[in-house]
């Protein structure tokens, strides 16, 4: 009980001499992949790749805290198959984009005073623009296309994350961080049925609602002029 207390107070006080800093700007430019754990009636779709880019900019407020906003695209790709009575199997391609205005909070601890690696914690909640096209593929080999882009398709989202990565100072003011992240949407990316994802009737929604995981790398160029600012 005492050594766990002592490693909390020591925690506490490196965290705190490490954050009696200045304050300082910062751009961060990153990529993420990311795959959804369905929800039980989304178990007919398969994951496929997922990514994403992002342009951030933040202030730390000491060396230990930062606040961060910018825009980020998500493309998401789902496949899936329909199979008639009669055996015959369509296949389909579900394309969705998000457009995004993420808001972090990070919380940075140092491996030491001097030391080039920290780690970080961050919790956020983002701001999604979602919308969607589809292909598909009939069994008289056919292809049909289609672009929901019109009001009845498009939705508003949002999600919350939270992280534990790593930054390294690769650079002078220029940090390379690899960031593993937890994200849960509660909302749908479509709040209404369709047929054939493509007109109402059927029980089916996009499987984009929910839990994923995912992995973001970005690399940060923070306005110091040095170090010790």
């Amino acid at each position: 009980m005492k050594k766990g207390i002592l490693v909390v107070l020591a925690s506490f006080i490196a965290v705190n001499t490490y954050s009696q800093q200045k304050n300082w700007w910062s751009i961060e430019l990153n990529t993420n992949t990311n795959t959804f754990l369905f929800k039980e009636y989304d178990s007919h779709f398969d994951n496929d790749f997922h990514y994403g880019f992002s342009l951030l900019g933040s202030f730390t407020f000491t060396r230990a805290i930062q606040l961060s906003s910018g825009i980020s695209y998500t493309r998401k790709h789902f496949s899936g198959n329909r199979q008639w009575i009669t055996g015959e199997t369509d296949r389909f391609d579900l394309y969705g984009n998000y457009f995004s205005v993420p808001i972090y909070l990070t919380i940075t601890a140092p491996f030491g005073e001097q030391s080039k690696f920290k780690l970080y914690s961050l919790l956020g909640l983002t701001f999604h623009k979602f919308m969607y096209n589809s292909v598909w593929h009939y069994a008289d080999n056919s292809i049909q296309a289609n672009n929901y882009l019109n009001k009845d398709y498009d939705t508003f989202v949002t999600s919350y994350r939270v992280g534990l990565g790593i930054s390294a100072e690769v650079l002078k003011n220029l940090n390379i961080k690899v960031l593993p992240f937890f994200e849960y949407q509660f909302e749908d990316d479509i709040s209404r049925t369709f047929g054939h994802f493509g007109g109402p009737g059927d029980e089916r929604f996009i499987p984009a609602g929910g839990f994923s995981v995912g992995i973001n790398i970005g690399f940060e160029y923070m306005f110091r002029k040095s170090n010790n600012d």
